[in-house]
């Protein structure tokens, strides 16, 4: 029973163990690489629109602000897409931010949002008297 089994990546020869399934370590790779490359591409797409997002973001704020307001329709010209984001949080007044990454927005009316940069959640409490202070 000295069956020869095919590469399962080039349909080569595979030598060695019996329960070898590739003949190379280049080919295994290759193989899996095309399995993955879907998932991994649209994973890819998603990442680009996320890092865009909070450029944006970043690039409206500069060095300086932890809060500013911005028109809705800035963060549309600069190719912002509002349904991507990292994740939500509730602060303690019940309004609810939306994150790319470390930068956040809420909407304030139709035409505003409030951007925030989180450092680290250390200056939350002061983010938010600021965010208060600009509402009023």
């Amino acid at each position: 029973m000295n069956e020869i089994k095919n590469c399962i990546g080039c349909q080569k020869p595979v030598r060695g163990r019996t329960d070898k399934k590739f003949c190379t370590e280049h080919c295994r790779n290759n193989y899996h690489n095309q399995l993955n490359a879907a998932e991994n591409n649209l994973m890819r797409n998603i990442n680009h629109v996320l890092s865009k997002n909070r450029k944006i973001m970043q690039e409206i704020m500069g060095n300086n602000l932890s809060v500013a307001k911005v028109s809705k329709e800035q963060l549309l010209m600069n190719g912002f897409q509002w349904r991507y984001f990292t994740h939500q949080q509730v602060n303690n007044k019940g309004n609810t931010f939306t994150y790319c990454y470390d930068f956040g927005y809420r909407i304030i009316n139709e035409q505003q949002a409030v951007l925030i940069r989180d450092t680290l959640k250390k200056n939350k409490l002061s983010a938010e008297v600021n965010i208060n202070l600009m509402e009023s």
